[in-house]
């Protein structure tokens, strides 16, 4: 029987997929899979019944289950198999039954077979010429079957997980400016960031990893290149005429930054310091403002950033540039709650990339501008946006970036009570994860969403504490800072002081420790030593620009006010707030400020 859905069909006798009259190449437990999910199409089939019809001969973890379902998804649609939570997985694509007689189902090989075939009986069959077609018919039968191999192979490698985002790896010596290239890695490891590639190579900390992508565009070559060191990562792309060219310019942005001391400097305040007063060639001059937008964005000087990023756009930029530039600036007015000019910057960036036809920045802008229909309310349009990402991310290979999506769908889904839509998007999230053979750490955009989803401290308890016990990376440097301080108020909440205090790390910055201190000893009813640690860490955070901590400690000093029998000191840090809140923590804080 021959079972049509979408643009495809499948012949149940001799198993084999088509689609346009070709073959798709499916692995034999896919193959299995997928006929196993056409007989029980309408009806929800659990993990069991799956591991028991296809996998009955050995034992497999549910991974591999997850994995081929993961590879029918890309063929055929997200939508093509939902996933019900603890119940199992239904197809969903109508199905068509067709009679044999007129389907056009063939295998390359027996197409061309027949081809062959009229033009042995019509040659001249003198006992001379015999063997030389004799010979001429293997040697393109041959031909035939390598390139038969060859097309399997091709649509094998594209659902494989042997590609990676990074065509160079390098290690760069600060002291010598010597590049040295890598080799030798595995080209079955995933390596989406340069987190995994460290961690996958075990790097020496007192050099510097960068890895670089070349992309063709419009007019020339951007190159996607990324610096990690121990303190700090620097991620941009540089635009030229050709791949070398942009070489050399990552070259000496690399020298550059190695003797001005950026990634040397203890803490963000003193590279910012650093990049304002850098003085580089003027090819190299949009990177280095870019990065200083940056940081400036990281320290919640929204303002700053935004009028740094649109006297750039102001200038003469390339078309990637202006991307860049605006995708960035839409991060920017997102957080400072300017949902106009977000709208505006997205729409930008996302005009850039697809004129560039970078659909892995273009997925990276259609992410970015979903949330700005949560803000609206309009589910629909954002999920529908979403899809797109997903489509993007796929197409361009970048898997992180497809997972990413999903998780925000999910987010998306459980805002507009779509609880199935909620799950299955994590669930599909979780597969991705395992099939493209994610570092762990990636994860944590699993545990992240899991946690705001929750629907109570406990039930999101869990998933923060899991975040925690990943190794730290300044990748997901906001997520981790995140987890440390819900998981914090959750303790505090159940008085359970020894979970409170596991929440404070090495990694985390000064400022941000002293703050939990505080938070601690005044749930314990400490007033004074909650005082204490509050003044240092207000302190530490004004010498390193760290605003939030700043304004989260002057707010907890004026609660404090009261207590430590220093009303005077209200005054003082009820000015600093008035005078350095920004949209974005005044909405965060609102309940508290009107206490005051």
């Amino acid at each position: 029987m021959i079972l049509s859905f979408k643009t495809f069909r499948f012949d149940t006798n001799q198993q084999l997929l088509t689609e346009a009259g070709e073959a798709v190449a499916l692995n034999d437990k896919a193959t299995q899979l997928l006929s196993f999910f056409l007989q029980n199409a309408g009806s929800i089939v659990s993990k069991n019944d799956i591991l028991d019809k296809v996998w009955s001969e050995r034992v497999v973890s549910d991974q591999v289950v997850f994995q081929n379902i993961s590879l029918l998804r890309s063929l055929f649609g997200a939508d093509a198999i939902k996933t019900f939570p603890k119940k199992g997985y239904l197809w969903q694509l109508k199905i068509t039954p067709l009679p044999l007689e007129e389907s056009t189902i063939q295998s390359d090989a027996s197409l061309h077979l027949q081809k062959l075939k009229p033009a042995i009986v019509t040659e001249n069959k003198s006992p001379l010429f015999k063997p030389i077609y004799i010979t001429l018919l293997a040697c393109m039968i041959c031909v035939v079957g390598t390139l038969i191999l060859l097309n399997q192979r091709s649509l094998l490698e594209e659902n494989s997980v042997s590609t990676t985002h990074f065509q160079q790896i390098y290690l760069f010596n600060p002291k010598s400016s010597e590049i040295t290239l890598l080799n030798g890695l595995n080209s079955d490891q995933k390596l989406q960031s340069t987190t995994d590639v460290k961690q996958y190579l075990n790097l020496n900390p007192s050099q510097w990893f960068v890895a670089s992508q070349a992309y063709p565009v419009n007019g020339g070559m951007a190159l996607r290149f990324s610096i990690s060191t121990t303190k700090r990562d620097w991620n941009d792309y540089i635009f030229s005429k050709d791949t070398s060219g942009a070489q050399s310019q990552l070259a000496a942005l690399l020298k550059l930054l190695a003797r001005s001391g950026y990634f040397e400097v203890a803490t963000d305040a003193q590279a910012l310091a650093i990049l304002k007063v850098l003085n580089g060639p003027k090819h190299l001059q949009a990177v280095i403002l870019q990065q200083q937008a940056l940081l400036q964005f990281r320290f919640h000087e929204f303002d700053m950033a935004d009028a740094l990023l649109a006297q750039q756009l102001k200038a003469k930029n390339s078309l990637l540039r202006t991307g860049l530039l605006s995708l960035l600036k839409t991060d920017v007015n997102q957080w400072n709650q300017q949902w106009e000019s977000a709208k505006l910057d997205a729409e930008r960036a996302i005009s850039a990339f697809q004129q560039l036809s970078l659909e892995h920045l273009e997925a990276k802008a259609l992410i970015q501008s979903s949330w700005l229909y949560l803000v609206e309310q309009d589910f629909r349009q954002a999920i529908l946006v979403l899809n797109r990402a997903i489509a993007k991310a796929r197409s361009s290979g970048d898997s992180l970036l497809e997972v990413t999506a999903h998780v925000t769908q999910s987010f998306m889904a459980s805002k507009s009570g779509q609880t199935e839509l909620m799950y299955a998007q994590i669930d599909l999230a979780t597969e991705l994860l395992q099939l493209h053979q994610l570092d762990p750490i990636h994860h944590i955009l699993i545990y992240k969403t899991l946690g705001w989803i929750a629907n109570s401290p406990l039930e999101a308890q869990p998933h923060y504490e899991k975040i925690l016990a990943l190794p730290y990376s300044p990748l997901y440097m906001h997520e981790f800072y995140h987890a440390a301080a819900q998981l914090r108020d959750i303790a505090l909440l159940q008085q359970d002081w020894s979970l409170a205090i596991t929440t404070i790390k090495d990694w985390q910055r000064p400022s941000f420790q002293a703050l939990a201190k505080a938070q601690i000893a005044l749930a314990q009813n400490q007033w004074q030593q909650s005082k204490r640690h509050a003044t240092e860490a207000f302190q530490l955070a004004q010498i390193n620009q760290n605003k939030v901590d700043a304004l989260d400690a002057a707010l907890l000093l004026i609660q404090l006010s009261d207590h430590t029998q220093a009303p005077h000191d209200k005054q003082t840090y009820q000015r600093f707030i008035d005078q350095n809140a920004t949209r974005r923590w005044i909405s965060q804080n609102r309940k508290s400020l009107r206490q005051q």
